[in-house]
């Protein structure tokens, strides 16, 4: 039964294949989907997946309907994560990156998921993949810093701390993993020393190859820095809270990269505030998600969408509370 499993695995991906070949993204898409269903662990097959969904995707804006959509999955997608209901969240991850692969923090939920499901080689592509559409984001190089550090490949972990450092370079927590990772890297190089004249006949070269990880251009759809709204004062305090790289306690969270929405005449600070509830929820941080929530659903009048992913939001930290 495993091999027919296998089998109809590569004969979907060979379709897939095949598919893409003629530029038919939608074909292969559907291919590749079905071909990791039955090989979920499979790189190869992931990788071509995303690439197919890249390419029918391209640099086109997403529609204000796709922008509903990504923002409730990530909202329900948050509520997952905090619950520590992995497979659900590898699952949502995967679905918000068919409307839109290019989102970097999917591309890092998806890694983290499958890092938590143990499935090691799926969450560095994941990662790898991530840190090409956000090269500068600070969550997705600290978290992939630490997935490679757990795996004891001290140079690669070290260079992502030292990108961090670069795009935060006050941030004393980085600068102490940097500094102590160089101290783990030299005693390892001279235990590989002393090994190396204990046994002459082995050529003992580097434990760990050095990373390769070089920062990507943005991608063109991708609002710059330059272009981010600012808050009223009201609303950046309710926003307020912690950052997962920052040593202070009151800073606002990194905005996620939002693509740009055809069509949208929303409040650019309602816009603002609910790219920073998205940080939250995917953080899992949902008590502070419904707070910034609640000031984006004042400045939009009672948008009723907004209104809907608060009430999820809500209901999710209801639950929270209860299980915990």
């Amino acid at each position: 039964m495993q091999d027919n499993t296998k089998d109809l695995a590569v004969a979907y991906w060979k379709k897939g294949k095949d598919a893409a070949e003629q530029s038919d993204w939608k074909s292969a898409i559907e291919m590749f989907k079905q071909s990791v269903v039955l090989s979920p662990h499979s790189v190869h097959t992931r990788r071509a997946l995303r690439d197919a969904q890249m390419n029918a995707v391209g640099d086109r804006e997403l529609s204000k309907l796709d922008a509903a959509k990504l923002l409730t999955i990530k909202t329900k997608l948050g509520i997952f994560r905090a619950q520590g209901k992995w497979d659900e969240v590898e699952r949502l991850a995967e679905d918000a990156l068919l409307i839109d692969p290019r989102d970097a923090d999917m591309n890092a939920t998806a890694a983290s998921a499958w890092k938590e499901l143990g499935w090691t080689k799926l969450a560095v592509f994941g990662y790898e993949t991530a840190l090409k559409r956000g090269p500068k984001n600070k969550r997705i190089l600290a978290a992939s810093a630490e997935m490679y550090e757990e795996q004891q490949q001290v140079l690669k972990a070290k260079g992502l701390w030292e990108r961090l450092l670069a795009v935060d370079p006050g941030n004393d927590n980085v600068q102490r993993r940097v500094t102590a990772l160089e101290a783990k890297g030299f005693m390892e190089q001279k235990q590989a020393g002393q090994d190396s004249q204990q046994v002459q006949s082995l050529d003992v070269g580097p434990a760990i190859e050095p990373v390769h990880l070089k920062p990507c251009p943005p991608p063109p759809h991708v609002n710059g820095a330059g272009s981010k709204p600012q808050l009223k004062r009201s609303a950046a305090r309710a926003a307020a809270g912690a950052s997962v790289t920052s040593d202070s306690s009151n800073e606002q969270p990194e905005r996620s990269t939002q693509p740009k929405v055809s069509g949208t005449d929303a409040d650019p600070n309602q816009m603002a505030l609910l790219a920073i509830a998205d940080n939250y929820i995917l953080q899992g941080n949902l008590k502070e998600g419904a707070a910034v929530l609640n000031a984006a659903l004042e400045i939009s009048g009672g948008d009723p969408h907004v209104h809907e992913l608060l009430n999820i939001v809500q209901q999710g930290y209801t639950e929270q509370k209860i299980s915990h």
